[in-house]
């Protein structure tokens, strides 16, 4: 790895450890190992059984690991005798380093010099970084019979005290296999939209609820321009759209509150690296969505509709709101940028969901995602150059059904039960793995609950929301 791929890995752990859910739980599941098998065939290592494989951390390495709660990390870099011309000693100082460069202010410690697996080893520890995001680093270059390889392991400087012996236990469990495996081919996907960007959104949502069911079709057309030198501005304009529920009578009253709540769709930004950075004017279509509801909602008793719109305050939060955005976007685009896929695996983290009702606090999310294989852009695509992206989660935390609990209570009152309630999240994507432009997506979510009524009866129920969206790009979009 030279220094500006370490530099791109130093970025890419302080976003990582910004955004971590929480630490990782002590105790027994620290004792329990797994044995993990490099990509490559040439290696294998064992590491505390909670970590998972991490596609999106310096996708060059050949093993790529991380806790579940992405509060550490280690990745192996392999390199064939006779390919670095220098020597292993050498090589792991320039290693340590460069890395110290890379932070901005690193701090190397002396040499260790010890034996993993039966091999020379040398490695360094390297603490720095910028305010908050102060990372721990443990670099160990392993001279291997067959290559030379690079372990490196990092976390939160404040939790190296902690978490430090764990990274060192399994890098002391390094070996090379005994045989070598057949390498796995993995598929590299990478960012890169264009700077004028033109494009169609044909979608269909459609909703099963206790409450009723409803479909949603129409057509936006969308632009992405640049904003200064850091940003893509995304517009989305409506073209058309209609909306048809179970219940005529509403159909036109809950069109119009369609129609004005889209008037005019905020524009978001996006960084050429791809991340996601704000919905603009967000706070005004904050307000038109909330006039729009109260406006549309049925009147009934007096004052009801005021009620109705005050319980979905938290669903109406500006804050809510740009975490929606967000959850999208990364859903479709964002957390597939700079990653690497073997086909078919299915690689597993855990999130954070959001539920507004409940009020600000979140919630842990089971998340996997995959690359399933490769696929037609479009209909008619007889290429199969894009790629079918499948993302899923999962939320059935005792928390969530606690607090889900006392909420229907505080709705309904204390008859009704809450026995159990879990929310099921899908996004099929066909995209691009060189531009990550979506061609198609199908998003879903399932909210299952069973409940104990009044008479003691047991009654489960299931709401689905479904939304297919199929983007057609102007010839020069589509030609990148």
């Amino acid at each position: 790895m030279n220094a500006i791929a370490l530099r791109g890995a130093v970025i890419a752990a302080l976003l990582a450890l910004a955004g971590c859910a929480g630490p990782m739980v002590a105790g027994n599941a620290q004792q329990v190992t797994k044995q993990v098998l490099s990509d490559d065939g040439l290696s294998e290592l064992s590491v505390p059984e909670s970590w998972v494989s991490r596609p999106d951390v310096v996708r060059s390495a050949t093993l790529r690991l991380g806790g579940e709660a992405s509060d550490v990390f280690l990745v192996v870099n392999t390199y064939p005798h006779g390919e670095l011309q220098t020597t292993p000693a050498a090589f792991a100082r320039s290693m340590a380093d460069n890395l110290a460069e890379a932070l901005g202010n690193g701090r190397v410690t002396a040499q260790r010099t010890l034996s993993i697996g039966g091999r020379p080893a040398h490695e360094y520890v390297v603490s720095g970084g910028v305010e908050d995001g102060l990372l721990t680093y443990v670099s160990t270059v392993v001279e291997g019979e067959r290559s030379l390889h690079n372990l490196l392991g990092w976390t939160a400087s404040a939790d190296y005290s902690g978490r430090g012996h764990v990274l060192h236990k399994a890098i002391a469990t390094f070996r090379e296999s005994a045989t070598p495996r057949q390498a796995k081919q993995r598929v590299d996907l990478t960012f890169d939209w264009p700077e004028q960007l033109d494009y169609t959104t044909r979608f269909h949502g459609k909703s099963k609820k206790r409450s009723g069911s409803y479909a949603l079709k129409g057509v936006y057309r969308n632009s992405g321009r640049p904003s200064g030198d850091q940003y893509l501005q995304v517009q989305t304009r409506v073209q058309r759209q209609e909306y048809v529920s179970d219940n005529p009578g509403r159909n036109d009253s809950l069109q119009k509150v369609l129609d004005q709540i889209s008037s005019q769709v905020p524009d978001y930004l996006i960084t050429r690296e791809g991340e996601f950075a704000q919905v603009q004017d967000l706070a005004e279509f904050q307000r038109r969505m909330e006039r729009a509801l109260f406006d549309g909602l049925p009147k009934g008793e007096a004052g009801a509709s005021g009620e109705i719109v005050q319980r979905m305050k938290g669903a109406l939060s500006e804050q809510f709101l740009a975490a929606a955005a967000m959850d999208e976007w990364n859903r479709s685009v964002g957390g597939w940028i700079d990653s690497a896929y073997v086909v078919g695996e299915v690689y597993p983290t855990l999130e954070e969901y959001m539920a507004p009702a409940l009020g600000e606090r979140n919630y842990p999310m089971r998340v996997t995602r995959q690359l399933a294989g490769t696929a037609p852009c479009f209909e008619g695509d007889t290429s199969y150059r894009c790629v079918h992206l499948i993302y899923t989660g999962t939320v059935s935390d005792a928390s969530f059904r606690a607090d889900m609990a006392r909420f229907l209570e505080s709705v309904v009152g204390p008859a009704v039960k809450l026995n159990d309630v879990v929310i099921t999240r899908r996004t099929d994507v066909i995209s691009h793995p060189q531009t990550l432009l979506p061609f198609r997506t199908v998003s879903t979510e399932t909210k299952t609950i069973t409940l104990t009524d009044p008479t003691g009866e047991v009654v489960s129920n299931e709401d689905r929301e479904e939304i297919t969206a199929i983007y057609s790009y102007q010839e020069s979009t589509a030609a990148r």
